[in-house]
């Protein structure tokens, strides 16, 4: 299960299906993944 934030309306939401994925509140199909606020640090070679 993901966690996805709709372009247009701003709204959060869960979604278990992965075959439709839609915003529940408008219906926009434009969805972004919502990513941690942790940031990886990576060792340079």
């Amino acid at each position: 299960m993901a966690t996805y934030r709709c372009v247009a309306c701003g709204r959060v939401f869960d979604t278990i299906s992965k075959s439709l994925i839609r915003c529940p509140s408008c219906a926009y199909r434009v969805v972004e993944k919502v990513r941690p606020p942790v940031t990886k640090k990576i060792k340079a070679r």
